[in-house]
């Protein structure tokens, strides 16, 4: 049985936090592989020893998953998101880049908005819901997207 220090720094512990950004399925993911880590006191150290396997399970485990079970134009819609230069993206912006009208774009963003995989951030901004969700998009999704 590991033995752990009970005390964790409240910066350690906001950190995680913001990590898992209120997503549970990350914040469990987070705290196993923290308790699973050799390191006796957790630590900021512990939290960046861990962010590589952290990411790459939340990829493989859920994120990829996530992104195949959406439509074709859902799939452009969060690539082409991801892609942005400036974030939160402006829905102006995915309309030039999609090229459709503002009716169609708003369909998408309620669909995903609906799918919890986005929320509004401002007016005319959408952001991502999910941590490192944008990353996974720009380093892996891009591989998995359907062009059709």
């Amino acid at each position: 049985m590991k033995v752990r220090d009970p005390e964790i720094s409240p910066a350690v512990v906001r950190r995680a936090a913001l990590l898992s950004d209120g997503y549970a399925y990350a914040f469990q993911l987070l705290v196993y592989l923290l308790w699973e880590s050799p390191d006796k006191h957790i630590t900021m150290k512990t939290i960046d020893s861990i962010q590589t396997e952290y990411q790459a399970q939340l990829s493989r485990n859920a994120y990829s998953k996530m992104l195949e079970e959406l439509s074709i134009m859902d799939q452009q819609f969060v690539m082409t998101m991801a892609k942005a230069s400036e974030y939160p993206v402006s829905t102006s912006y995915l309309r030039t880049k999609l090229k459709r009208k503002p009716g169609y774009i708003g369909m998408y963003r309620r669909r995903l908005m609906d799918s919890q995989l986005i929320t509004p951030a401002g007016y005319g901004k959408l952001k991502f819901t999910l941590p490192l969700f944008k990353q996974f998009l720009l380093d892996d999704g891009q591989y998995l997207v359907n062009y059709s």
